[in-house]
């Protein structure tokens, strides 16, 4: 509780100064993640300002908000969330402070579809969050935006939904090349330091190891039983993500003998990074 203790204080007194706001600003809309931006800015165009909470050099899982953002949330009329730890605290908090924030959690989406535990993430959520990359969820993310960004720009109602018709095509058109590009790498495996790419790894038949265990860095008494698991499935390299500590996983993958590349799911343009994975995957 104590790391929105300055959060919450401050947004006592921004009432004042969500008051002061310029009547035709475009509406503020909030994502919890970078690669949502790219959701909403291909359904609303410029017709709305889009930020994430969450900076790109950041981890979601340990983020913690700052103070600096309160105005934004007291501005806010939509926030997309995946739903990350932080989410729903802070929800919970900003509900009086700003009546007209509207948070949508699209995890909710993962009840239609999901009943397989290797979703499940036992550390700080219900389900894996990383919900942005998965594209049979893409399209119903992306809907569920669609939906509210309708009802806030009523008037912009006809050309949100030519963009969401563009957006489920290139969805498709994405899909088609992932399949393509991965043809002949189904049941392959591939190491990470920390489990993002889970839904992507599902659809396409591959299998994700990740040195984290329970949401914690893996003991170095549990590198000998990776290291026999790394030789049966022929793994040669660690992907690694921008936001965590390179120094610690280089010195484990010096350890395990591998190599060692980014593979960042966090990519503001989201397209890009799903594209990333694919050549990775084939190429380690």
């Amino acid at each position: 509780m104590i790391r929105y203790c300055i959060l919450v204080l401050f947004l006592s007194f921004g009432g004042v100064v969500a008051e002061s706001a310029s009547a035709d600003r475009k509406p503020l809309v909030l994502v919890s993640v970078p690669p949502q931006l790219y959701f909403v800015r291909a359904i609303a165009g410029d017709s709305v300002e889009v930020r994430s909470v969450v900076p790109i050099d950041v981890s979601p899982e340990t983020y913690e908000p700052k103070p600096s953002q309160a105005l934004a949330f007291m501005q806010a009329v939509a926030f997309f969330g995946v739903g990350m730890s932080y989410e729903a605290t802070l929800q919970a908090r900003l509900a009086s402070n700003n009546r007209a924030l509207v948070y949508k959690n699209l995890a909710h989406i993962l009840s239609h579809h999901i009943n397989n535990s290797a979703h499940l993430d036992s550390t700080a959520h219900a389900h894996d969050p990383h919900i942005w990359l998965s594209l049979k969820l893409a399209k119903e993310q992306a809907q569920a935006m669609y939906e509210r960004l309708c009802a806030i720009n009523p008037a912009y109602k006809e050309s949100y939904t030519k963009n969401l018709t563009a957006f489920f095509a290139r969805v498709d058109r994405i899909a088609q090349d992932l399949t393509r590009i991965l043809a002949g790498q189904r049941g392959r495996a591939f190491l990470v330091l920390h489990p993002a790419f889970g839904y992507l790894a599902q659809e396409f038949g591959l299998e994700e190891i990740a040195l984290e265990e329970d949401g914690k860095e893996i003991k170095l008494k549990s590198l000998n039983r990776l290291s026999k698991i790394i030789e049966e499935k022929r793994i040669r390299t660690l992907f690694i993500q921008p936001q965590f500590d390179k120094e610690r996983a280089e010195s484990i993958a010096k350890i395990l003998g591998l190599n060692v590349e980014i593979l960042d799911p966090l990519r503001e343009n989201w397209e890009e990074s799903l594209y990333a994975f694919a050549h990775k995957i084939k190429e380690q």
